[in-house]
């Protein structure tokens, strides 16, 4: 099921998605339009205590959990957060979605991508649009290094990224009516207008 007022936003760590999220809430919060800004792993208690043990690089997760857990929190995000708000018709903007899982895990790490598309199929709320802010590589890596904390996913190294990138560019092919590139090389306020356009509100 398609919402038309649920938005995804996707990309590798450091590409400039938080940046535009935050372009949108001021735009929305001067314009009076309802909006959620919410994120994955997390948005609900839970699911930030999931988050916290899914980044930890400290546990060395198998596969399967690392994947379960992640829909476990997804699942509950949907249910607790996610759906309440389109119910009271906001405009609802997550920082990740399922596609993360798919270029992280299925391509990054090369996991099972068969298993990761079987238990994403149980989940019934799609995007009616996913903004993949797509900036090379290298640029991110030097934001990441200025980061002062890092998650287990931040201190990968370069190739790691490169196949998250590619990954997502997968899945922007075999999704071209929902994922939406937009150029993380080009500057912030003309990505800004291009999410804007495509968003396709009075605004």
């Amino acid at each position: 099921m398609t919402n038309k007022n649920f938005f995804t936003f996707e990309g590798i760590d450091g590409s400039g998605k938080s940046t535009q999220i935050n372009l949108l809430k001021k735009l929305f919060t001067k314009k009076n339009i309802k909006f959620m800004i919410t994120r994955e792993p997390g948005g609900t208690k839970l699911a930030e205590k999931l988050r916290k043990l899914i980044l930890n690089s400290s546990e060395n997760l198998s596969f399967q959990s690392e994947v379960l857990l992640l829909y476990a929190a997804r699942i509950e995000h949907i249910e607790k957060k996610i759906k309440p708000a389109l119910k009271e018709n906001y405009i609802v903007i997550s920082d990740r979605y399922y596609d993360s899982t798919l270029a992280y895990q299925g391509y990054g790490y090369g996991y099972n991508k068969k298993f990761i598309n079987y238990i994403d199929s149980l989940i019934d709320l799609r995007p009616k649009k996913t903004f993949w802010i797509d900036t090379p590589v290298k640029t991110c890596m030097e934001r990441i290094s200025k980061r002062l904390k890092k998650d287990k996913f931040e201190i990968k190294q370069n190739t790691f990224f490169v196949k998250v990138n590619n990954g997502y560019k997968k899945i922007a092919e075999q999704n071209r009516n929902r994922v939406i590139r937009i150029d993380g090389s080009k500057p912030a306020n003309l990505m800004f207008n291009l999410i804007i356009d495509e968003l396709g509100y009075e605004i």
